[in-house]
């Protein structure tokens, strides 16, 4: 007397903060070429600075945490999650007070790339149990030659691999080479829906369907025709 109805499933990347193996064994898993990257993109971002020195903070306290909105948000909308796909850091004071609260218990992370003292990217977190999520992230298109995203990624696993109550970092649902190349593992996920079986639901759920699959074929040509990466180009160019 159900209809159960999977639109979607995606692979769950993630990466495992096991102490017992720490972040440099977790680098040394990388490849050679992939670590002479990432080192390489620190290192730039790192000369791009005026003193020369890598310029990113922490913040978990409730006053850091009001710190970090402050500065984040200014950043959050001149990134193109939050001009193309309203996803950006949410600036409401119930988000923010709820955000707060979860400081006070230590499970808020708010973390922020600085060049020349003006925030470059930023990624706020949130940890139920040991799974710290990879919730709200951006950074300064402007910047993007210099990768902050990146860099400020490989900065603050470094900084979970060290703090004990971190046990995994979850790059939540969706897909991307950023989540691919750091995660450790992944797991195939669902998003599912379990509706009573009327003719009206059904007829609803077979027209979704009908556009999930047509919506598929034309991410699918896209790729095909060598669009999907300029598309996004495009998109977030402006």
């Amino acid at each position: 007397d159900r209809l159960i109805y999977t639109p979607k499933t995606f692979p769950n990347y993630f990466v495992d903060l096991a102490p017992d193996a720490g972040f440099e064994k977790y680098v040394q898993d990388f490849s050679s070429k992939t670590r002479s990257t990432l080192k390489r993109k620190v290192r730039r971002f790192t000369e791009a600075s005026p003193d020369g020195k890598l310029d990113w903070r922490v913040y978990r306290s409730p006053e850091e945490l009001a710190q970090f909105f402050d500065l984040a948000s200014e950043l959050s909308e001149l990134t193109y999650q939050a001009r193309l796909l309203d996803s950006g850091l949410p600036s409401s004071a119930k988000f923010r007070a709820e955000t707060i609260e979860l400081a006070k218990k230590g499970r808020a992370y708010g973390f922020i790339l600085f060049l020349a003292e003006r925030p470059a990217a930023y990624v706020l977190s949130k940890r139920s149990g040991g799974i710290v999520t990879y919730d709200y992230v951006g950074h300064n298109p402007a910047l993007n030659a210099l990768s902050p995203g990146t860099v400020l990624q490989y900065q603050l696993l470094e900084y979970l691999f060290s703090d004990s109550a971190a046990s995994v970092f979850d790059f939540t649902e969706g897909e991307g080479t950023h989540k691919a190349l750091f995660a450790t593992d992944h797991r195939l996920c669902a998003r599912s829906f379990v509706f009573p079986r009327r003719m009206g639901t059904s007829t609803l759920v077979r027209c979704h369907l009908l556009l999930n699959n047509l919506n598929r074929f034309i991410d699918v040509s896209a790729e095909r025709l060598g669009l999907r990466q300029r598309l996004r180009a495009l998109m977030r160019s402006g």
